[in-house]
């Protein structure tokens, strides 16, 4: 199910004449977006016909009066005007007057998903918007914005989980479009709770338990959900703070992070001497551990047919049964590391259930590998979980040039994402987390164990962790001459992430600025500095001649002439390499940047080593690995998979290391001073065993894009694009107050009011836009 998304951006002024609405098709089939302006309330109308085609993935720009009252924007399925155009053209959704729907009475015959909009002039009186599933449901719809204020959306699709009764219209091959609301079915319609009509026909005698919404979500398993900003009867109930105030500043949180009312989970990660990161994943029957890498895309575990000698070493994890094996008739050959530490993988590719922290999601592609000499596997996980973007995936490839043959250009590939896209990256795409993202937090154990907890959340930040402690810095996009994507046919001027790629503004070496790398790119023109967050990566790895630079004045003893030269120093000296990101220092705690020595006096600094110059597709100098994850709680998030531009990717950072980092090491130092020269050191295993017994929630796959459910930066522009998108997956829920961090998903109606005009708006039919 495909989605429309209509966007607005609100200025820090209501002075503005007109605002421009774009609405894009990004479903791959046509559609026929209606517009509707109650001419009884104004006269403001838009410069649009009310109603034009949308094939897929294509756009339509135009303005709107600064004053456009009671507007409304939905979506036609199924049309066909070439006799007869009126409300029965279309499947659902239709209006009088065919294709333009008239302007006095072609308000659409329901089942349809409404998006509506208020907008003001007067600073006094905010902008008003909504998600309205009043007149039932035809395609999931989101309303987002790009300076932090509320989302509206209906992220699920409701058709085919709708109650018996109320399912309908359905297509030619069975398949229902639409939802109609209770009170379409009602019986009596005139005098019903369902209606709020008759004697129920005030706030006080239709509440929201009366709703002709509930009855849908209920049976869609979303019973218990909220909508933040939300309603769903003809009272709207819409309550809370604005998303920003009328003098343009933003609304202050309250009290940090609230429950969301969308999917997240979490789970312990496994931590082999610092060595290797495991996560628990569930794959067909099985619960296993597998490597937590976002230095790549692809999800792959060994299967009980490999004939690598590492897949019999005693400290494998559970290897996949090749007797569930569903096979595609695909394989791949996937490749890791650098020309330094390059390794491989190889084997069959298969479909099964895969889930990760309790949330699971049907036909998963993954690899089966029966050939690697991936030195993970020796270190005791079944294989990698690849976290990073899609374009990065040899797995998706492989199974796209399988399934459509050779890959032309890349529009099959793009769009099927949702269908054959990597694990995280395809339960983002549903619309039903809370925020399309994921963080991570590494623990420690060696030189001084403990730190941070040593957690994977999906889809929210970490329990306690405030949005605004964070610094968001955007993702490096490739474009096609660099190594990246070429943009598809329906999109062409997108470009798009290739790996979890930022820029950072320099590295510090106990305070001091280290000189640039002075080391010439292989074959490409790089003109920043950027570097690759990668937990599959044990160090830090950086250029040449700035790792010489660090490494000799840091030791006595490093020869940066001699190939094998060592850089020993005191253990108990400590050293603070920091990285410069967002006009922010993060720095490697002093007891991740060295290693054990040969005892507690000696240590060495041989968590920094060289790796290979920018090159077309690994444009980064620097690949910051665990050590750099120890020391920072990373949030990642996807933004939009299939248009990158109107909600870029983005990381977040906030430094984990404490004040008394330096005293901390000088105790652990003597603390292994006392234990004859040995510092701690400890294994922790993956939680299988939890992980096989907790509690999962399913998600359905849906070519929704990315929403933009995830923190925003908090340095934004000043203005704010509301999105709404019809036809993704998602949660619903009911009204709640609209707090900037509250984008969350809202399958009733969801609600929001605006202190500032909206000055452009984008409609996306196939996914969820955002800012």
């Amino acid at each position: 199910m495909k989605s429309i998304v209509v966007s607005a951006l609100l200025a820090s002024v209501a002075t503005v004449s007109a605002r421009t609405f774009t609405v894009t098709n990004a479903c791959p089939f046509t559609i026929w977006p209606a517009m509707f302006t109650d001419l009884n309330v104004g006269s403001a109308v838009p410069n649009q016909p009310n109603g034009w085609t949308a094939p897929a993935f294509t756009s339509v720009s135009f303005t709107v009066p600064d004053n456009w009252t009671a507007g409304r924007i939905w979506a036609r399925r199924n049309c066909d005007f070439s006799s007869n155009p009126g409300p029965n053209s279309c499947l659902d959704g239709g209006c009088n007057g065919g294709l333009v729907c008239d302007s006095r009475t072609g308000t659409g015959v329901p089942p349809a998903t409404l998006a509506e909009f208020t907008l003001s002039t007067n600073p006094s009186i905010p902008d008003n918007y909504d998600v309205s599933l009043v007149d039932g449901y035809n395609l999931p719809m989101r309303i987002t914005n790009n300076a932090g204020c509320h989302v509206a959306d209906c992220p699920v699709d409701l058709g085919p989980n709708c109650p018996a009764n109320q399912k309908g219209p359905f297509d030619s091959t069975g398949f229902p479009v639409g939802c109609k609301s209770a009170c379409l079915v009602d019986p009596n319609p005139s005098n019903s709770r369902n209606c709020c009509s008759g004697q129920f026909n005030t706030p006080a005698t239709c509440p929201p338990s009366a709703s002709p919404v509930p009855d849908i979500l209920a049976s869609s398993g979303l019973k218990a959900r909220k909508i933040p900003g939300g309603y769903s009867i003809p009272f709207k109930r819409t309550k809370g703070s604005l998303g920003r105030r009328n003098d343009g500043r933003k609304s202050k949180r309250v009290g940090g992070m609230r429950k969301r009312a969308g999917v997240s989970g979490e789970t312990g990660l496994g931590d082999n001497s610092d060595l290797l990161y495991t996560v628990p994943v569930e794959i067909g029957g099985i619960v296993t551990a597998v490597h937590l890498d976002t230095g790549s895309s692809d999800l792959w575990v060994t299967s009980d047919s490999c004939t690598a000698a590492s897949c019999n070493g005693p400290a494998t994890a559970k290897q996949y049964p090749m007797s569930t094996f569903n096979d595609s008739g695909a394989s791949v050959n996937m490749q890791f590391g650098d020309s330094l530490t390059g390794t491989s993988a190889s084997g069959p590719i298969g479909f099964d259930t895969a889930t990760v922290a309790g949330i699971a999601i049907q036909n998963q592609v993954f690899s089966a590998v029966n050939v690697t000499d991936n030195t993970v596997v020796k270190y005791g996980a079944a294989g990698i979980l690849g976290l990073s973007f899609p374009a990065g995936s040899k797995v998706q490839e492989a199974i796209v040039v399988e399934k459509t043959g050779p890959l032309a250009k890349t529009d099959d590939f793009i769009v099927g994402t949702y269908q054959y896209g990597p694990l995280l990256a395809r339960i983002a795409m549903t619309g039903a987390l809370d925020m399309p993202m994921f963080a991570i937090e590494l623990q420690r154990a060696t030189i001084d164990v403990g730190g941070q907890d040593g957690v994977l959340t999906i889809g929210a930040l970490p329990e306690g962790i405030d949005n605004s402690s964070l610094t968001w810095v955007p993702v490096r996009l490739y474009k096609d001459s660099e190594g990246g994507t070429p943009a598809p046919s329906f999109a062409p001027n997108e470009v798009y992430p290739f790996r979890w790629e930022i820029d950072i503004d320099g590295v510090f070496l106990d305070g001091e600025r280290v000189a640039d790398s002075a080391i010439p790119a292989n074959g490409v023109s790089v003109t920043t500095t950027s570097a690759l967050i990668d937990t599959g990566n044990s160090l830090l790895r950086g250029p040449s001649d700035v790792v010489s630079n660090i490494l000799s004045t840091v030791s006595t003893t490093y020869n940066p002439s001699r190939s094998n030269s060592v850089a020993t120093l005191p253990c108990n000296v400590p050293h603070t390499l920091a990285f410069q990101i967002g006009g922010k220092m993060f720095p490697v705690d002093p007891r991740d940047f060295i290693g054990e020595g040969s005892d507690a006096s000696t240590c060495e600094a041989d968590n920094l080593v060289v790796t290979d110059p920018p090159s077309r597709g690994a444009l980064f100098r620097w690949s910051l690995g665990d050590p750099f994850l120890k020391s920072n709680l990373v949030a990642f998030h996807y933004g939009n998979l299939t248009h990158p531009s109107v909600d870029p990717p983005r990381i977040g950072f906030l430094s984990m290391v404490p004040e008394n980092a330096d005293q901390l090491l000088t105790q652990a130092v003597n603390d292994a001073e006392s234990n004859g020269g040995l510092f701690d050191s400890t294994i922790v295993a993956a939680p299988t065993a939890s992980a096989a017994t907790a509690d999962q929630i399913t998600v359905t796959p849906g070519f929704t894009g990315i929403s933009t459910r995830a923190p925003s930066p908090t340095a934004t522009s000043p203005g704010a694009a509301v999105t709404v998108t019809m036809g993704s997956s998602g949660d619903t829920s009911q009204s709640s107050g609209s707090d900037p961090s509250d984008n969350k998903e809202n399958g009733a109606v969801a609600g929001a009011k605006m202190g500032m005009g909206l000055v452009s708006v984008f409609v996306v039919v196939g996914m969820v836009v955002g800012w």
